[in-house]
């Protein structure tokens, strides 16, 4: 019964933390930050591993801003769509 209680709890803090997340940083947010509408926001994720989602939920403003733009410039650099 508790494994099953712990099992429980674990999916409702990672359903918790992803819409932290999305409430932060998403697709839309994304797009409107770097003017770019052709760019696929998961392979974004994927390629700027340092944009954790406790990094999105800890930043707010200015550092996630940079972080986000520093990482689409360098995407961009390295010619990915």
């Amino acid at each position: 019964m508790a494994k099953e209680q712990r099992k429980l709890a674990k999916i409702f803090e990672d359903i918790f933390i992803q819409e932290a997340v999305a409430k932060k940083f998403n697709a839309e947010t994304l797009r409107k930050l770097t003017g770019d509408d052709q760019i696929d926001f998961e392979r974004f994720r994927k390629y700027c591993y340092y944009l954790s989602n406790d990094f999105i939920i800890d930043h707010d403003g200015y550092d996630l801003y940079y972080r986000i733009m520093d990482c689409y410039y360098r995407w961009k650099e390295e010619g990915r769509k």
